[in-house]
């Protein structure tokens, strides 16, 4: 009896004596912010502002229509006008036909001369250049119906420039429409209808 109750003993004591295991502790992950996407930087105004052109001069053909006569054969209106450089102007040209028969017309315009307030011609000019001041055709044909009429834009913008590096000074700037049958042109016998001449004045 003694004996057993020594081996009971011994067990007890072994056993209060071992380490008892630690349970694993797995602590809570945190979930993973999510991401948010930063706005773009606002735009910082330049302080261009984008104007449009304005051309002067859109009401012309109106006013021509009121005043020409089929008997006038041609008439640029207005015949002259003021402008600085980068202006546009448009003239109306006005071609009516008296004859009984239709008129294929034959429309050119050229730059003719620039005087300054003296009227001395420059000297200094080119051609060239000056026929880029000329936004309108330079050269068309159209037809003209008996004991009609028909109103053509001419639309003129004042240049930088007069020749490469020469800048635009002030002066008259003058211009021609010169109007002929084309079928007459085209038959080797040319006949001018009319030619008028139209200015700017550069201030």
């Amino acid at each position: 009896m003694k004996y057993l109750l020594s081996i009971l003993c011994i067990l007890l004591l072994v056993g209060c004596s071992a380490p008892a295991e630690q349970a694993e502790v797995v602590e809570p992950t945190e979930p993973a912010p999510e991401a948010v996407e930063e706005p773009e930087p606002a735009k910082e105004p330049t302080g261009v502002v984008e104007e449009e052109a304005i051309v002067v001069g859109t009401d012309n053909i109106q006013k021509l229509e009121d005043l020409i006569k089929i008997n006038d054969y041609a008439r640029i209106y207005p015949s002259n006008t003021k402008a600085n450089v980068g202006d546009s102007y448009i003239f109306a040209h006005g071609i009516t036909n008296p004859s009984l028969s239709t008129i294929n017309m034959q429309q050119e315009i050229q730059f003719v001369e620039a005087i300054d307030s003296y009227s001395n011609p420059f000297q200094n000019v080119d051609l060239e250049t000056m026929k880029n001041w000329i936004d309108s055709t330079h050269f068309v044909i159209f037809e003209v119906g008996s004991n009609k009429m028909v109103v053509r834009e001419i639309q003129i913008t004042v240049g930088n420039e007069i020749a490469p590096g020469v800048p635009t000074p002030k002066g008259t700037y003058k211009f021609k429409a010169s109007l002929s049958d084309a079928d007459k042109e085209a038959a080797g016998d040319p006949d001018i209808y009319r030619i008028s001449d139209f200015s700017v004045r550069v201030n």
